[in-house]
């Protein structure tokens, strides 16, 4: 905006740029919503691996103190625990879009085959 309130204009200059304001709040609105969304699905999934690993920790000592169990094997069963479920987490992302993905390339193939056997006008078998 480069015009002046009281050059005598209509005004359009300051609407033009008040309305493209509202345009950009808008959209930070919208990527402040879908941050949001993000940071409380994480929230909710570093709950899930932090109460998971405390369930391996706690059940690991109970075999090393109570079950007898050396100490070094419980170590390395814990070891492999953790690996596992830190990459579970890592992978669930991904293995979700990835099935998103296919359950969409399902459906799209399944509507192409029907709507060509003429079963989306009514064709029978």
């Amino acid at each position: 905006m480069t015009g002046r309130l009281d050059d005598g204009g209509s005004g359009t200059e300051l609407s033009r740029g008040l309305s493209d304001l509202r345009g950009q709040t808008s959209s930070f609105t919208g990527d402040l919503a879908a941050a949001t969304r993000q940071m409380r699905e994480l929230d909710v999934e570093s709950r899930r691996l932090a109460r998971s690993l405390g369930t391996s920790l706690r059940s690991a000592f109970d075999k090393a103190v109570f079950g007898g169990e050396k100490l070094s094997g419980v170590l390395r069963t814990l070891a492999s625990d953790i690996a596992g479920k830190a990459l579970d987490a890592a992978l669930r992302p991904v293995t979700a879009a990835v099935g998103t993905g296919v359950a969409g390339a399902v459906g799209s193939l399944t509507g192409g085959i029907g709507s060509l056997l003429g079963f989306e006008k009514g064709g029978a078998f």
